[in-house]
Parts: C-alpha cells; sequence; structure tokens
C-alpha cells in the first residue's frame, strides 16, 4: 500500500502545525503580512505586502501518513510566477533543522528558492514528516502593490519503498 501525503504549514513560536489541502496534497497557501495559516483564509487582501517589504515567511513540510516502508530522497522546489511584483521579486527557502520560532516579516536572508528538482531542497525524514522549509516573499520597492499575482507552484517530490 502507498503513503498518503498531505502538505502541513506552522505557525507561531511552538510551532501549531495543521494539516493543508483537506488530503488532496493540495499546497495552496498566501504569503501575507501576518503570521496566520489556514491555506486560503484569511485571504491575502487582509494583510497586504506592500512594495518593498517581505511578507511573513511560511513554514511548510511534508506529512506522510498510511502504509509504507521508507521515504526517502525528498526534494522540494517552485515554478516560480512572480508577476506583478516588480523587478527583481523573489521568493527565498530554506530548510530549517528545528523549527525556527515566530514568523516574522523580517528579511530571512535565505538564498532564491530552488526552480529545478536537481536543485530543490533536500529535507530529511522522520517519523511522518520532513524537516520544515521556510518560504519568503520578498517584493521590491519599485512593484505594483502586491495583490494577486501570478500563482506558483511548491512542487515536493519523494522516494518511497
Amino acid at each position: 500500500m502507498a503513503s498518503s501525503f498531505q502538505f502541513n504549514q506552522g505557525y507561531g513560536a511552538t510551532p501549531t502545525a495543521v494539516d493543508i489541502g483537506a488530503g488532496t496534497g493540495d499546497n495552496e497557501f498566501n504569503f501575507m503580512n501576518a503570521d496566520i495559516t489556514g491555506a486560503l483564509t484569511p485571504s491575502y487582501s487582509s494583510y497586504p505586502i506592500t512594495a518593498g517589504n517581505c511578507s511573513y515567511w511560511v513554514g511548510i513540510r511534508g506529512h506522510w501518513t498510511g502504509t509504507f516502508n521508507s521515504i526517502s530522497a525528498i526534494y522540494v522546489w517552485w515554478d516560480k510566477v512572480l508577476t506583478g511584483y516588480g523587478t527583481g521579486a523573489d521568493i527565498t527557502a530554506s530548510v530549517q533543522a528545528t523549527w525556527p520560532g515566530a514568523p516574522s516579516a523580517t528579511d530571512d536572508a535565505d538564498a532564491s528558492a530552488p526552480t529545478t528538482q536537481a536543485t530543490g531542497l533536500q529535507p530529511t525524514y522522520s517519523a511522518n514528516y520532513c524537516q520544515w522549509t521556510r518560504h519568503q516573499l520578498e517584493t521590491v520597492a519599485d512593484g505594483a502593490t502586491p495583490g494577486d499575482g501570478g500563482t506558483s507552484t511548491l512542487n515536493i517530490q519523494w522516494t518511497e519503498s
């Protein structure tokens, strides 16, 4: 039998962690100017990111359940579509050995998020979860006020036995 998968999002200092995607493996969440989880609720328009600022970073990890022997070779990467945020806007990302504390809008200074599986982040797996990955939208001062920009896709791939 195969595993079941969901993305898991964390928020708060501890963190509080919730599965997102209602069991579908969906990876929809919003970058906002607040430490809030809940996929698409509340709307990003309630907590807009102003041009030249960063979103609060978002903690995401994989969550596997079901019957399987092992999960390995995990890769996480983005298909970035950053229209409407100004030239130079970016999504940054990193693997975190432990939860890095309460999310904030301070520039996390992570590298630009990888855009291919071959260069993807490689969180390790343990006890039904992989390590947290931290993601942040960084806008530029000359960009339009962020709002409904292009949809970017967060991808995850793994080997299962």
